[in-house]
């Protein structure tokens, strides 16, 4: 994981569990970075030792999104394949919506950007909307 993809908020995972950055200390190879879990533990961690968290439909829920079936009829419909939508923000994907799958997300229309990690949806925001995505804990 690079330090440069990462913000105060990210979501991220380290030792099998779900975690908030806090803060990174000197933004480099060997960055430390501060994290919080979820009962609210602090842990200061090597850059090298988190992984992101693959986005799926729990995550686009929990991020916000809602799922949009494609058209009707077509290729895509007959596929699964659908449109993520965030509407405060204006942010659609296109992806898949099955549970049981890691979403490579696409956005764009005339070019294709793949997001994979929930910390990159949450970086995209940020970028577009000038202030952090909430997040809820929901699960279906």
């Amino acid at each position: 994981m690079r330090a440069e993809a990462l913000g105060k908020g990210s979501i991220v995972f380290f030792d099998n569990e779900v975690h908030w950055v806090l803060a990174i200390l000197l933004p480099d190879e060997e960055s430390l970075v501060v994290l919080q879990n979820q009962k609210q533990e602090e842990i200061v961690v090597n850059i090298n030792l988190i992984r992101g968290v693959y986005l799926n439909p729990i995550w686009m829920k929990r991020l916000g999104f809602s799922y949009r079936v494609a058209g009707i009829g077509g290729q895509d419909q007959w596929a699964g394949y659908g449109t993520w939508e965030h509407e405060e923000a204006k942010i659609y994907f296109h992806g898949h919506k099955k549970i049981s799958d890691t979403l490579p997300l696409f956005y764009g229309r005339n070019r294709e950007f793949r997001f994979e990690f929930v910390h990159e949806v949450q970086n995209l925001y940020l970028a577009l909307k000038k202030e952090e995505i909430k997040t809820t804990n929901e699960t279906t």
